[in-house]
């Protein structure tokens, strides 16, 4: 998996005010040996995007609102 391309945060940040949080799910694909649980991962991820600018209600959309909209419509 190290032969991927890494997204830059800013990259990620970028992205979201583009197109706006609502078009964004917050998720991991960590836990795999020698990486980061995947809620250590994600606390740190979320972390950064705030750094850069994302706030807490828009990391709050994007966790928790709009993932409840596509699984319960």
């Amino acid at each position: 998996m190290r032969s991927w391309r890494q997204i830059r945060v800013q990259e990620t940040v970028d992205a979201i005010k583009a197109i706006g949080a609502g078009n964004f799910v917050l998720g991991t694909d960590l836990g795999q040996t020698g990486n980061l649980t995947p809620a250590d991962g994600l606390q740190l991820f979320v972390a950064q995007l705030m750094a850069q600018g994302i706030s807490m209600d828009q990391v709050k959309l994007m966790g928790r609102e709009v993932p409840d909209a596509l699984l319960m419509g």
